[in-house]
């Protein structure tokens, strides 16, 4: 829930999309959105972005969400599965990926992350991060 806040606060077009297997984490998550989302100084702008641009989808299966994922192509992808790098192959559009509970997303932007030249809005799809090889 709050590595969703924490994209959705950028401003009223980020996305924040959660896709789990589970009904469980997919309630609780929602539940800790809206707890949380009450005290932060950017609420509004969090509102916006997440009834726009927000979700949290239940898959079917793994596979199904690793498909979805590569669909949306985010800039950023968290894989918080219990053995994460069993996935990290498996994804094929994402401008950056953090595996486990204990490489949030935010942990890319300001302080382990190589470069902040990712691919948005999906263009991940077709365009690769800015690297040493660009």
């Amino acid at each position: 829930a709050a590595d969703m806040l924490s994209q959705a606060e950028h401003d009223v077009l980020a996305s924040a999309v959660l896709i789990t297997n589970s009904e469980e984490i997919a309630e609780q998550t929602i539940e800790e959105i809206y707890k949380q989302a009450k005290s932060l100084s950017r609420k509004e702008i969090i509102e916006q972005s997440l009834e726009n641009y927000g979700a949290v989808i239940v898959s079917g299966s793994m596979d199904e969400a690793v498909g979805f994922a590569n669909e949306l192509a985010p800039e950023h992808i968290e894989i918080c599965a219990r053995k994460p790098f069993e996935y990290i192959g498996r994804i094929d559009n994402a401008g950056s990926v953090f595996l486990g509970n204990y490489s949030p997303e935010p942990l890319g932007d300001y302080f382990a992350g190589p470069n902040h030249v990712l691919p948005t809005g999906g263009t991940a799809r077709f365009f690769s991060p800015l690297s040493v090889d660009t």
